[in-house]
């Protein structure tokens, strides 16, 4: 199967997208479960934590920018 023209724009516009990656590239992911338990997002309300982390892995700097774009309403 070839690749087109509006494949590679819609390709592009959703790598463009303002939602927040949960796996930047080159970082290696934990399971969530793990992850909530660790001392890195031990400053994090865990129960909240657990609503917003809905992806069955995250690198630790992916976790924490989808829990303070959420938890911050996308302020920093």
């Amino acid at each position: 199967m070839s690749r087109t023209k509006s494949d590679d724009a819609g390709m592009q516009q959703k790598e463009q997208g303002s939602t927040v990656d949960p796996h930047p590239p080159g970082e290696k992911k934990f399971p969530t479960g793990k992850l909530l338990k660790s001392k890195h997002l031990a400053a994090y309300q865990p129960d909240f934590a657990r609503v917003i982390l809905t992806e069955p892995a995250y690198s630790v700097s992916g976790a924490k920018e989808a829990l303070d774009a959420a938890l911050k309403g996308g302020r920093n």
